[in-house]
Formats: structure tokens, sequence, C-alpha cells
């Protein structure tokens, strides 16, 4: 897999986190902060399953939801960061 390919999964797996961070956060803004909480509590059972489990391909299976989920917090901490900062100070946000 070449890092274009990489670059287009990870943007995929951060834009789901964010989608529905949006989705959830137009009735209650909480969401912002729930969204990336429960994603992590979610994928900790996956990373400990990866890190204990002594076969190779079990184990690697294990990772794949953990990547997925623990990578689901950066859209919405980055909606969050420009909703707080001023209009001038956007580019400065992150």
């Amino acid at each position: 897999m070449d890092s274009g390919e990489v670059g287009t999964w990870l943007g995929l797996i951060i834009g789901l986190g964010g989608w529905l961070a949006d989705r959830l956060g137009q009735a209650d803004r909480r969401w912002y902060v729930w969204v990336p909480g429960i994603s992590a509590v979610v994928g900790l059972p996956f990373v400990v399953g990866f890190l204990l489990i002594k076969a190779t391909m079990p184990s690697l299976v294990s990772y794949i939801p953990a990547v997925v989920f623990s990578a689901m917090y950066l859209g919405p901490s980055l909606a969050m960061i420009q909703a707080m900062v001023k209009l001038r100070m956007r580019a400065m946000g992150e």
C-alpha cells in the first residue's frame, strides 16, 4: 500500500469521526467531546487484544479496529478548535 492510499484511508476514518460528531452535535454540542471519548473507550479492548494476543494474524486483525477508533478523535477536535477561535485566528488555531 503506497502513501497515497494510506492517506486516503486515514482521511476517511478521521472524516467519519467528524461527520458523526457533526450529525449528533446538531442537537447537542457536547457530542463533539463525547464522540472522541466513546471511540477511545470502544477502541481500548482492541488495543489490549493487539498487545496480548501471541499469534500474529489475530493480533494484527485486532489492531485494525484499534487504529480506526483511535483516529476518530481528530475530526471532532479540529472542528471544535475552529468553532472556538475568532475568525481571524483560525489559521493559528491548529
